[in-house]
């Protein structure tokens, strides 16, 4: 997730927002066809171009140990000031953006050579600030500096002792990942839902792969429990009259989780950040010591309906131990595409697509020329049919919208060829000035006719129209284009009369 969800209480019930002009933003999309469009993909690419500051940091290209923290919410600070309070150290990150984060989440343009997606940062505030009572002004005493991660898990508001996220569920444990400001991947996870009529109680341990932070426990629900971070340097205290607690060695990369809550409340905590490089977390549950639950969900943001979809949702029982419990990785979408072996499944997937030799790679990817296991990629052989429509007179009047039907003759039917045609039109005038330009529209696989709108024309004016099917590759994505259809002719639609 990129953005506080509408129902979260940072924006439903502006709690802290007083406190920094950094405020809440839906997540924006990059569809075909420019904003507002309804096509919208997204993939996983970014980085990381916060400059360090202090001497340390440039000698090192590492964080400084010791940042001095901001003097009071809301004032102002240099990139160290909040480090070190509020924010870990980001050991295993890159401070000059030398290499970007192929772990992140950003927009894409699907035929486009363009990536809007230019850093891969979401609008969590990186640091940010929260209140437990539901504060909105930052001179109240409540108000506290924290990740933008912790004040997603919105602890104690409007529901006292249990997360507010908006996704917790009955009986459930629910996993999400949440992206920054600053590109920081960070893992959020709730316990049950409050106030469902039963608490509950579970024993979790972690098992960690390159996760670099040392102290990467964010928040631990609730936080009167005893919590700590290294069990070799500190030991663990008995406490099971306080009802929770939590041991994480960066040195081992594993550590256990216990958590008890009554009907009242939920439980939870929050882990990150993840770094740049491949990571994974395994979560895996002592059945003889839990009790309460019955699902384990991971919940993916879904730029589409701007909302949460739930990927997974299991029984309990296989997140055990003896089922191998439950296995989140961090890699990059090239890598998770390559876990498809062919053509046809790779392409299947919409964050991925097929190129020979390199096989299956992130849609994100630049590939130059589409190559199939048998040969490259052969552009249509034969001009398109082609036809000037208008869809509703009104709308032509009112916007100077013509629709072409475009079809797709003599194309290259092998994968991932067929997917890869696309549609340019251009409009001249009577003298052949160019007026108007639709270019990479995606074909329509399996359908006779691609429909594409073309806007600003002017009624009773003259016009001529040139089509094309081309390849969405090179350094144009227009390449290989089949002979042009052409068609011209004058528009002439009458203006409504009276509201008829």
């Amino acid at each position: 997730m990129t953005s506080y969800p509408a129902n979260h209480p940072k924006v439903a019930d502006n709690v802290a927002n007083g406190c920094s002009s950094s405020r809440r933003r839906m997540a924006t999309t990059y569809p075909v066809g420019g904003p507002g469009s309804p096509m919208a993909y997204s993939t996983y690419q970014g980085g990381y171009t916060s400059a360090p500051t202090d001497p340390a940091e440039k000698a090192h290209g590492l964080p400084s140990d010791i940042p001095a923290p901001p003097a009071s919410p809301g004032a102002s600070g240099g990139y160290a000031s909040f480090r070190g309070t509020v924010k870990p150290q980001r050991i295993g990150l890159d401070p000059l953006d030398a290499n970007l984060n192929a772990n992140q989440p950003c927009a894409f343009i699907p035929g486009d050579v363009r990536m809007l997606c230019q850093d891969g940062r979401g609008f969590i505030p990186a640091a940010d600030h929260w209140s437990k009572s539901g504060a909105q002004s930052c001179s109240d005493t409540s108000v506290e500096n924290v990740t933008g991660a912790v004040a997603f898990y919105a602890y104690g508001y409007p529901r006292n002792y249990t997360s507010n996220t908006g996704n917790e569920k009955h009986n459930t444990i629910v996993t999400h990942l949440i992206v920054d400001t600053e590109g920081d991947v960070y893992m959020i996870v709730t316990i049950d839902k409050a106030y469902d009529g039963s608490g509950g109680q579970l024993d979790m341990d972690l098992q960690t792969t390159g996760i670099p932070a040392k102290y990467p426990v964010q928040f631990f629900d609730d936080p009167q429990e005893y919590t700590q971070t290294d069990r070799y340097s500190w030991g663990v205290k008995p406490n099971s009259s306080i009802g929770g607690s939590y041991t994480y060695s960066a040195a081992s990369n594993n550590g256990t989780f216990s958590f008890a809550w009554n009907d009242y409340a939920g439980d939870g905590f929050v882990f990150g950040p993840m770094p740049v490089t491949p990571w994974s977390i395994n979560m895996a549950i002592d059945g003889k010591n839990t009790n309460g639950l019955d699902s384990f969900m991971a919940a993916s943001y879904n730029t589409r309906k701007n909302d949460v979809d739930y990927v997974m949702d299991a029984p309990i029982k296989k997140a055990q131990h003896s089922w191998g419990g439950v296995q989140i990785e961090g890699m990059s979408c090239t890598k998770m595409c390559q876990m498809y072996t062919g053509c046809d499944e790779c392409t299947k997937d919409p964050n991925c697509k097929f190129t020979h030799p390199e096989g299956c790679v992130s849609k994100a990817s630049y590939v130059y020329e589409y190559t199939s296991t048998s040969g490259k990629c052969l552009g249509a052989t034969q001009k398109p049919d082609m036809k000037v429509m208008v869809r509703n007179e009104t709308e032509m009047v009112e916007t100077g919208t013509v629709t072409i039907r475009i079809g797709a003759q003599g194309l290259d039917n092998r994968c991932p060829c067929s997917k890869q045609y696309g549609i340019f039109v251009v409009v001249y005038n009577w003298n052949m000035t160019q007026v108007a330009i639709a270019e990479n529209i995606p074909v329509r696989e399996g359908k006779t006719y691609t429909f594409v709108d073309v806007p600003g024309l002017s009624n009773s004016t003259w016009y001529n129209y040139y089509g094309y099917v081309c390849l969405m590759q090179g350094t144009l994505m227009r390449d290989e284009c089949s002979p042009a259809a052409i068609d011209s002719g004058k528009l002439n639609y009458n203006y409504p009369q009276n509201g008829i």
